[in-house]
């Protein structure tokens, strides 16, 4: 097998380009596997705040590091300050969130991947409410699609950090996320409906 050196991986997948004989990480590389992102992109955090009512911060907590980084501690963050319920399958009890790992990760991911990265004034930000969460990430909806055709459609801010992330498996690219999250969450009202 022919082994590739990190430099031309990373120049394969447009994060590096070579000038004058001397390698850049692009501002997705810089996002993705950067040392220090927040030195180039201060602005390039989440921001966790598990909220008693939208007047009062009960907890902060704010993520730097690379995107990969950010999305995996803000997931675990979540999965930790989230209700879980005991659901018996088969033969043995599993713990389940009140809000499916899924959609979390979906939601998730999709903030940091389709935020405005030069958009200087905001952070991804998660709000966990006691009965709610609220994901909300910096940059307008774009002038190509509208409110009403967002279901089902894929439509990406950041090409090559949604490639990127698309490669190592969390996400695919078919526009079907959003669709999916919408159907689990409808799914689990139904079921909660029928419980009480």
């Amino acid at each position: 097998a022919i082994e590739l050196d990190n430099i031309q991986l990373l120049e394969n997948i447009s994060c590096l380009q070579r000038q004058n004989g001397n390698d850049y990480l692009t501002h997705a590389g810089i996002l993705l596997f950067g040392a220090n992102p927040q030195v180039i992109f201060p602005q390039a955090t989440v921001t966790l705040l598990v909220m008693e009512n939208p007047a009062t911060i009960l907890e902060q907590k704010i993520l730097k590091g690379t995107l990969f980084q950010q999305v995996e501690e803000s997931f675990q963050f979540l999965k930790g300050h989230l209700q879980s319920r005991p659901e018996i399958e088969s033969l043995q009890r599993r713990d389940v969130l009140e809000i499916p790992e899924f959609v979390l990760r979906e939601l998730l991911v999709n903030a940091v991947i389709h935020r405005d990265y030069f958009e200087t004034s905001a952070d991804v930000a998660i709000k966990i409410f006691p009965s709610s969460i609220e994901f909300s990430n910096p940059g307008p909806v774009s002038q190509r699609i509208s409110l009403d055709h967002l279901w089902g459609r894929s439509f990406r801010r950041n090409p090559m950090i949604a490639d990127v992330f698309f490669r190592a498996n969390y996400i695919e690219r078919a526009g079907t996320g959003l669709l999916r999250v919408k159907k689990t969450l409808e799914e689990r009202v139904k079921l909660h409906a029928l419980e009480h």
